[in-house]
């Protein structure tokens, strides 16, 4: 069976997910499934993903110069990126995010083969999004991405959205509940692995990674972190960049327990995961959009460590709570510190066999191996 994976743009990191579930399915079952990625631009900043074994094509209308260049003449590239789907001549077409769905959706169309879109929160949240919600400027824009997922949802056979959460707001944005089902997102639990010794730390450390933004909560955690400190001593460590960098880099002092290490690559955020004591991300509402999953809380949770998070979009279908973590009421910036003290107030014991609970709900319902044996099982179906 030969699949067409698509999607507007393709850069890892940071969207691996793109990649992994059929690359997963390829080495687990070789010889049922030829696999080819398409986009409007491309960029691999990781040289080991895949051991270079990917079957990609990027299509962009204007070639070579910067991503960014490429990615804003994307509406060049739209029909060639559908003749490009439909000489490949794939049993099935799987598009991720519904918005720059339109060239995958002609090459359907015009071959006559079975669309998958899988929704990853974006998307939906542009959709419900009402043109009036916007400056002038970017109305064009938005109008093209509601026309896009209108698009989308019309001809896919399937809607497969990364978390119950999330499958419910498809449908109110219009996706017809009998397409729409949930498909979560598994992570690599032969990558993410809890560490073979404990960290010689001498502090324990609360673990924040993701973009450094109003979205994700992070001067909430910065709040609670600090409230929480005459309980408990820890250090903060926060590892990302954007926005909000600045403003927690300027309350680092001399003798701060806060760390603000920018971005960092795949192999040194797990070593982050592995020696932090508890993972938090109190991502929240910001312009209307919640998180769809958050799957940092599952890649710690495999690197055995608990975690953390708001009651705030499909993260709390990210962990069992009170067996791998917490679950606190958005923007409770209170119970976020009493949470924070709970759990670095536990026992070595307690808080180890925490990890080994949050390390086996992830292999057992969120690995990448099943998470892609699933996907298998229904490009067999759609395209039957």
């Amino acid at each position: 069976m030969r699949i067409a994976v698509t999607k507007g743009t393709l850069r890892i990191p940071p969207t691996y997910f793109a990649v992994q579930h059929t690359q997963r399915l390829v080495a687990e079952d070789p010889g049922r499934f030829v696999v080819r990625t398409f986009a409007m631009a491309i960029d691999i900043g990781d040289p080991q993903l895949g051991g270079g074994d990917l079957d990609m094509v990027e299509t962009a209308a204007v070639p070579g110069g910067s991503f960014r260049r490429r990615e804003v003449t994307m509406p060049l590239s739209l029909r060639l990126m559908s003749r490009a789907i439909r000489r490949f001549e794939p049993d099935v077409i799987h598009q991720h995010f519904a918005t720059w769905a339109t060239p995958a959706v002609s090459a359907a169309r015009a071959a006559g083969v079975p669309f998958i879109v899988t929704v990853h929160g974006s998307d939906v949240f542009a959709a419900l999004r009402p043109l009036g919600a916007v400056p002038v400027s970017g109305r064009a824009m938005l109008a093209w991405h509601h026309l896009s997922v209108r698009r989308a949802f019309k001809e896919a056979r399937s809607v497969l959205a990364v978390s119950r959460f999330l499958a419910d707001r498809a449908i109110a944005a219009g996706a017809d509940p009998t397409t729409v089902d949930v498909h979560y997102q598994g992570i690599d639990t032969d990558f993410f692995t809890p560490a073979v010794t404990e960290s010689a730390s001498e502090a324990p450390e609360v673990l924040f990674v993701g973009t450094l933004s109003a979205a994700k909560g992070v001067l909430d955690l910065l709040k609670a972190s600090t409230d929480a400190l005459p309980r408990v001593e820890h250090r903060l460590v926060f590892v990302g960049d954007g926005p909000l960098r600045g403003a927690l880099e300027s309350v680092v002092e001399p003798g701060s327990h806060i760390d603000v290490m920018g971005s960092l690559g795949r192999v040194d955020v797990r070593e982050r995961l592995r020696r932090a004591s508890v993972l938090v991300l109190p991502t929240q509402q910001n312009n209307g959009a919640r998180e769809a999953a958050g799957l940092v809380l599952l890649e710690a949770q495999a690197c055995g460590v608990p975690v953390i998070t708001y009651d705030s979009g499909g993260t709390p279908e990210m962990l069992q709570q009170g067996r791998t973590g917490a679950v606190v009421p958005e923007g409770d910036a209170d119970a976020l510190r009493a949470a924070i003290v709970d759990v670095l107030g536990l026992s070595h014991a307690e808080r180890s066999q925490m990890g080994r609970d949050a390390r086996r709900f992830v292999e057992e319902h969120r690995s990448l191996s099943a998470s892609a044996v699933a996907l298998g099982e229904r490009y067999a179906t759609v395209g039957a």
